[in-house]
């Protein structure tokens, strides 16, 4: 069954199904001229005085289509990648280099033993090596852009920060290796998925060029990079699992931009997602080991050789 849709001179056939997925999303004015056995018989009828079309239409899910088509700048992308790539650049310098990765790389000893939280996250915006970082600038900013356009800024960061997060913590207490972890794999993991999810659930809304961004257009590459890390013995494959994870969590839980019986429950996620974050950096010094002090010798003179979070105390 088809449906034929004019606009001025041009003439599309479509299917019966993507008629009604266009009409939801809004891609069908309602000046076109509709012409469909069942509906309007031989003759053309403009769209909005067919029952069927008004019927179909969600105008917030119009209005979320447009928006997306005359989307302004990623700016929140632009300033992740920048910041990535500025720390990069700062990292090529031999002394900076190495008082970075003492400074922001997530070492389990110095989160756990040192109470060093902030470590989780700033793993997240380091890249020390040519082709790691371009690979994951490359991804940050192809894939950030549409999840910024798709979820709205907020909910993009929310979901890079969480997925940095959750492959951190999944690396620093997984991981048997003892070596420090850095970049952004897991927030670009975390994106990726994000985008696979909103392809999923919400395929009428996408214009029909953007759907090579979402969905299941985007699966194989989130299989193949996640399988290609195994294949490298330095890939901290932890990070890219939590940061997975993370990101097919939010994106079920997030939703598109400016629609409001959503984005109320939005809000929420967020504020769970920072103070997971905030947690995140305190809560290594506040529940990390203790030193025990155990009977001494009078007089003797013991030097304790220990981690700068460990304080003196009792059992």
């Amino acid at each position: 069954m088809s449906v034929f849709i004019r606009l001025g001179e041009d003439e599309t056939e479509v299917s019966w199904d993507e008629f009604e997925a266009r009409v939801r999303a809004g891609r069908v004015p309602d000046d076109a001229l509709i012409r469909e056995a069942t509906l309007t018989g031989d003759a053309w009828r403009v769209a909005s005085s067919i029952e069927l079309y008004t019927s179909l239409r969600d105008d917030p899910a119009a209005e979320w289509t447009r928006r997306y088509e005359h989307a302004g700048p990623p700016l929140a992308t632009a300033l992740i990648v920048g910041i990535n790539i500025r720390l990069f650049w700062l990292a090529r310098l031999g002394p900076i280099r190495a008082s970075l990765v003492d400074a922001l790389a997530a070492h389990p000893s110095l989160v756990f033993e040192d109470g060093q939280g902030w470590r989780l996250l700033t793993m997240g915006v380091l890249q020390t090596e040519w082709l790691h970082a371009l690979f994951n600038m490359i991804w940050l900013a192809y894939v950030g852009w549409s999840v910024e356009r798709a979820y709205g800024w907020r909910n993009m960061v929310a979901v890079y920060v969480g997925a940095v997060l959750g492959g951190s913590v999944l690396s620093t207490v997984f991981t048997t290796s003892g070596a420090p972890s850095i970049g952004a794999s897991g927030g670009v993991f975390g994106l990726i998925a994000a985008a696979v999810v909103f392809g999923l659930r919400f395929p009428h809304l996408l214009p029909e060029r953007a759907r090579l961004r979402f969905g299941f257009a985007m699966l194989p590459y989130m299989v193949l990079m996640f399988i290609s890390g195994f294949t490298n013995e330095d890939t901290d494959n932890l990070a890219h699992l939590g940061g997975l994870l993370v990101g097919l969590a939010l994106g079920v839980a997030l939703a598109p931009v400016g629609l409001e019986t959503h984005n109320r429950r939005d809000v929420g996620v967020r504020a769970a997602v920072w103070a997971l974050a905030v947690a995140a950096v305190f809560a290594p010094r506040l529940v990390g080991p203790h030193i025990v002090r155990l009977q001494e010798a009078p007089n003797a003179d013991v030097v304790h050789e220990v981690p700068v979070g460990w304080r003196p105390g009792r059992t």
